[in-house]
């Protein structure tokens, strides 16, 4: 579906990551948002 460059590029990011993570130099933070409904 994609080619060669894109998966070993994609590859090379998923293994920085997981280095990152191990070392603990790397988090993920979330941010949950909503938007207001009127009240009636």
């Amino acid at each position: 579906m994609m080619g060669q460059e894109i998966v070993r590029v994609w590859r090379l990011y998923l293994a920085g990551a997981l280095r990152s993570f191990a070392e603990a130099r790397m988090g993920v933070d979330q941010i949950l948002c909503n938007r207001p409904t009127p009240f009636n």
